[in-house]
């Protein structure tokens, strides 16, 4: 799969053409939680709302719904610790125009005031709630939370109720500019011919503000983390790692460990707490890279009685990875499982392309292509893979 790269004015894509396939556009605004200044924590996550309201030439947000609905396109945005991305699907080549145009009218031309502001903070406070009584999503915030050394009322990715009040148009106002002067990224796929793909992009005007970044807030303070959340007779269990990430390598190895770990039906940690416990746990692995670290995290849901057994397998695990005692074949399983998946994703439920953000910073700054990752996955050998491990999990204290 090789995507095309194409730069022009702020805006940085990349394209693998599709023939007969609806087209993907994942759009990346490096504005997020560790870009926040403490006076205005939690903004990225209100203009990421504001993003998907009335603009210039939509000023009825119920038009722009049939208009989009009339198309069938998907559009949608989420807020991360590092970066805003709004999603857009279009099942139709023909109406990649007009989602351009869409694209360019909520980016550079969105329009709001104090009432739908308020709405938008409402819907804020209604995440905010069913983020803190949901234990399996609740426990990945608390852990960056905790890793970043945050305030209790500091969510990452949502913001705070208090910081989330005061927010006035001024506010808005200043985010939306600052967003306006930073360079974006359009990761795409799809039917749409890359002809047509390069002179949409080209289209989209470049717009100059001169704005000053906002301060970074948010520093990893420690190289272990762990959180516990009560709900009932269970209780959600999370551990954090974080690693340098030198390169590319080091990008793939985090990727193999994590998966080798945690996800899917061979998950080698789900495995055996069910082997040893005959309770239906499981683990779940993920990871992400912000700045120059890479983190890996590990969440688990399970009986409060049986805490200290499974604490001792999962640390048991851990530091056999430390100690470079690594299942080759298993590797190989999740090797081969990443790179038919790498480097984009199509997934069918929400329509929307999930890239390896990890590589983010790697293309821009390196000139790389997708294609790079995986040819340096492929090549990966088990004494880089054994370096990288011993180079996270160690030193694991149990008592933490």
């Amino acid at each position: 799969m090789k995507f095309i790269q194409a730069k022009n004015n702020q805006i940085s894509s990349y394209y693998h053409e599709r023939p007969n396939s609806p087209t993907y556009l994942s759009v990346i605004i490096p504005a997020g939680t560790v870009h926040e200044s403490t006076k205005k924590f939690g903004i990225s996550h209100l203009i990421e709302h504001m993003i998907c309201r009335e603009t210039d030439k939509y000023d009825s947000l119920q038009g722009l719904k049939a208009e989009i609905a009339k198309r069938g396109l998907y559009v949608n945005a989420h807020t991360s610790l590092d970066h805003t991305r709004l999603h857009i699907g279009i099942p139709m080549s023909e109406d990649f125009g007009f989602a351009i145009g869409l694209l360019t009218e909520m980016l550079y031309s969105p329009r709001y005031s104090s009432e739908t502001i308020e709405i938008e903070k409402n819907a804020i406070r209604s995440e905010m709630a069913v983020l803190s009584s949901n234990p399996g999503r609740y426990i990945y915030s608390e852990l960056y939370r905790k890793l970043f050394g945050l305030e209790v009322s500091d969510i990452p990715n949502y913001g705070n109720i208090k910081n989330l009040e005061s927010f006035t148009d001024k506010d808005v106002d200043e985010q939306f500019a600052h967003i306006k002067s930073l360079p974006i990224i359009v990761l795409a796929s799809g039917g749409v011919s890359l002809r047509d793909f390069q002179q949409g992009m080209a289209s989209i005007p470049s717009i100059n503000v001169d704005s000053t970044s906002n301060d970074k807030v948010l520093e990893a303070v420690s190289s272990f983390a762990s959180a516990e959340i009560e709900h009932g007779e269970r209780l959600s269990v999370g551990y954090i790692y974080t690693s340098a990430i030198a390169g590319l390598d080091s990008l793939c190895a985090i990727d193999l460990l994590t998966e080798y770990l945690g996800n899917y039906m061979f998950g080698v940690l789900t495995q055996k707490l069910r082997d040893e416990s005959g309770d239906s746990y499981y683990v779940d692995a993920g990871h992400s890279v912000y700045g120059e670290n890479g983190y890996i995290s590990i969440s688990t849901d399970i009986k409060k009685s049986d805490k200290a057994q499974i604490n001792k397998v999962i640390f048991s695990e851990i530091s056999r990875l430390a100690d470079g005692e690594i299942d080759v074949d298993r590797l190989e399983i999740v090797r081969e499982m990443l790179i038919k998946r790498s480097p984009v994703k199509l997934e069918q439920t929400s329509s929307e392309v999930i890239v390896n953000e990890r590589l983010r910073s790697f293309i821009v700054n390196g000139g790389n292509d997708y294609s790079d990752y995986l040819d340096q996955l492929k090549g990966l050998d088990i004494d880089q893979i054994r370096k990288f491990a011993h180079q996270v999990f160690m030193p694991v204290d149990s008592n933490d």
